[in-house]
Protein backbone atom coordinates (compact mmCIF):
# COMPACT_ATOMS: atom_id res chain seq x y z
CA UNK A 1 0.00 0.00 0.00
CA UNK A 2 2.79 2.31 0.71
CA UNK A 3 3.50 2.29 -2.91
CA UNK A 4 0.09 3.56 -3.87
CA UNK A 5 0.68 6.65 -1.65
CA UNK A 6 1.19 10.02 -3.24
CA UNK A 7 5.08 11.52 -3.40
CA UNK A 8 4.13 14.12 -1.52
CA UNK A 9 2.01 12.70 1.11
CA UNK A 10 -0.63 14.68 3.20
CA UNK A 11 -1.89 14.13 6.62
CA UNK A 12 -2.47 10.55 6.88
CA UNK A 13 -0.92 9.57 3.52
CA UNK A 14 -4.06 9.29 1.15
CA UNK A 15 -6.00 11.78 -0.30
CA UNK A 16 -9.36 10.90 0.12
CA UNK A 17 -11.01 7.41 1.75
CA UNK A 18 -8.21 5.46 3.69
CA UNK A 19 -8.16 2.05 2.15
CA UNK A 20 -9.07 -0.98 3.67
CA UNK A 21 -6.73 -3.59 5.03
CA UNK A 22 -7.49 -7.13 4.95
CA UNK A 23 -4.28 -9.29 4.99
CA UNK A 24 -0.70 -8.96 5.52
CA UNK A 25 1.49 -6.99 3.29
CA UNK A 26 3.34 -9.60 1.69
CA UNK A 27 0.81 -12.35 0.51
CA UNK A 28 3.15 -13.81 -2.37
CA UNK A 29 2.65 -17.31 -4.08
CA UNK A 30 -0.12 -18.28 -2.65
CA UNK A 31 -1.13 -22.31 -3.42
CA UNK A 32 -4.07 -22.12 -5.33
CA UNK A 33 -4.06 -18.19 -6.22
CA UNK A 34 -4.84 -16.88 -9.23
CA UNK A 35 -1.94 -14.26 -9.19
CA UNK A 36 1.50 -14.40 -7.89
CA UNK A 37 0.17 -11.44 -5.34
CA UNK A 38 -2.50 -10.32 -3.50
CA UNK A 39 -2.93 -6.93 -2.59
CA UNK A 40 -3.50 -6.27 0.97
CA UNK A 41 -6.96 -4.66 -0.28
CA UNK A 42 -8.31 -7.82 -1.35
CA UNK A 43 -10.71 -9.12 0.87
CA UNK A 44 -10.19 -13.30 2.35
CA UNK A 45 -13.35 -13.61 0.96
CA UNK A 46 -12.69 -12.90 -2.63
CA UNK A 47 -9.87 -15.47 -2.65
CA UNK A 48 -11.15 -18.72 -1.11
CA UNK A 49 -9.15 -20.85 -3.09
CA UNK A 50 -6.16 -19.96 -1.86
CA UNK A 51 -7.17 -19.24 1.65
CA UNK A 52 -5.25 -21.01 4.61
CA UNK A 53 -7.47 -23.01 7.38
CA UNK A 54 -6.88 -19.96 9.82
CA UNK A 55 -8.19 -17.21 7.00
CA UNK A 56 -11.09 -19.12 6.08
CA UNK A 57 -11.81 -18.29 9.91
CA UNK A 58 -11.32 -14.72 9.27
CA UNK A 59 -13.36 -14.71 6.59
CA UNK A 60 -16.52 -15.01 8.76
CA UNK A 61 -15.32 -12.24 10.89
CA UNK A 62 -14.95 -9.54 7.28
CA UNK A 63 -18.16 -10.71 6.19
CA UNK A 64 -19.65 -9.37 9.78
CA UNK A 65 -17.53 -6.11 9.73
CA UNK A 66 -18.72 -5.62 5.77
CA UNK A 67 -22.52 -5.83 7.22
CA UNK A 68 -22.00 -3.77 9.51
CA UNK A 69 -20.12 -1.04 7.42
CA UNK A 70 -22.71 -1.19 4.85
CA UNK A 71 -25.44 -1.06 7.37
CA UNK A 72 -23.57 2.52 8.96
CA UNK A 73 -23.42 3.59 5.80
CA UNK A 74 -26.86 3.08 5.10
CA UNK A 75 -27.84 4.79 7.98
CA UNK A 76 -26.07 7.58 7.33
CA UNK A 77 -27.53 8.27 3.96
CA UNK A 78 -30.75 8.37 5.64
CA UNK A 79 -29.71 11.09 7.46
CA UNK A 80 -28.29 13.09 5.26
CA UNK A 81 -31.76 13.12 2.86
Amino acid sequence: MEWTTPIVPGHGNWPGEIPTVYRWPYDYSKPGAEEDFIPQTVPLSATPESNLPHEQEQVKTEMEIIKDESEALIANEAKES
